[in-house]
């Protein structure tokens, strides 16, 4: 680890929450990606990386299912508890506005947190891995009638153009990642396990 460094693994692509929250967390560690919740946890059990952040709850929609199924029947243990203040943005391809848009793609908890706003609009849903994935395939995609509900950092890492901040219904809309790791320790940079990133 002294020469390496440490190694975290999260759920999705640059620019996605938990790559936010792993950022925060761990600043000097290296962030792995993996394309699902499972795939991280996995790479934390076989010893590939030294810990997982994951999301475990959202105060808007509730429990992360997948995760929750994880922790429980698991065999790696929860070392600290971080709030992450979520904002969700409306994104799409430079050349839209918003009256292009037809459908929003996105994980189905931005959907969920950001459903008043998406009824509003008439807009049509459909549901990615993962915010960050969602906003790299509108990019892919080029196509200005597809928007893409996602972080600040997801949006302008892959190029597209914001078109309304702060569309989730719930002002205070918090989700709570959990860091695992093999051994049940503290491996958190602080002392206090629960505290708002």
């Amino acid at each position: 680890k002294l020469l390496e460094g440490m190694k975290v693994a999260y759920s999705g692509v640059e620019g996605a929450f938990a790559n936010i929250a792993a950022s925060r967390i761990f600043p000097d560690a290296k962030c792995v990606p993996y394309s699902d919740f499972k795939s991280a946890y996995n790479a934390v059990a076989d010893g590939e990386c030294d810990c997982a952040v994951l999301p475990i709850e959202n105060s808007y929609e509730g429990d992360v299912g997948q995760v929750m199924d994880l922790t429980y029947f698991g065999s790696l243990y929860i070392n600290g508890i971080f709030d992450l203040p979520v904002e969700q943005n409306l994104f799409a391809t430079k050349d839209a506005d918003i009256k292009d848009i037809k459908s929003v793609i996105s994980h189905k908890q931005a959907l969920g947190q950001c459903a008043e706003y998406i009824n509003e609009h008439g807009f049509e849903t459909i549901e990615e891995v993962n915010t960050a994935v969602a906003a790299k395939k509108v990019f892919e995609l080029n196509d200005k009638t597809q928007g893409v509900i996602c972080s600040i950092e997801a949006g302008e890492e892959y190029g597209l153009k914001l078109l309304d901040r702060k569309i989730n219904k719930n002002s205070t809309n918090t989700t709570r990642f959990a860091v695992f790791s093999r051994v049940q320790r503290d491996v958190s940079p602080m002392s206090d396990t629960n505290f708002i990133l």
